[in-house]
């Protein structure tokens, strides 16, 4: 419910100077931003493993990269596997699930 409530402020909030702006506009565009920082991240996570000195490293070149940090974390844990196991400190697995 507060992410809804949040859409509906900021969409509120964008009216004032768009008056066509609707919550699909705003979820389009938080989406779009997402996308540009995911983008961002992943060639800086690939110039790490590539690199051979600190210079050769990419830089993030969107202003607003920084601000979008809380959403790294959530990018390194994607993918990993989570092996499930039928009673704790038992050998026997039961399920393999992938995180996302």
């Amino acid at each position: 419910m507060k992410r809804h409530q949040a859409i509906t402020q900021l969409s509120q909030l964008v009216q004032t100077y768009d008056p066509a702006a609707t919550r699909v506009h705003i979820l389009r565009k938080i989406d779009s931003l997402r996308a540009c920082v995911r983008r961002e991240y992943k060639k800086v996570k690939e110039s790490r493993l590539l690199a051979t000195c600190e210079e050769e490293i990419y830089v993030p070149t969107l202003w607003y990269y920084h601000l979008f940090s809380f959403l790294m974390e959530h990018e390194d844990n994607k993918g990993k596997v989570e092996v499930l196991r039928a009673r704790p400190h038992s050998p026997e697995l039961i399920a393999v699930s992938i995180l996302s």
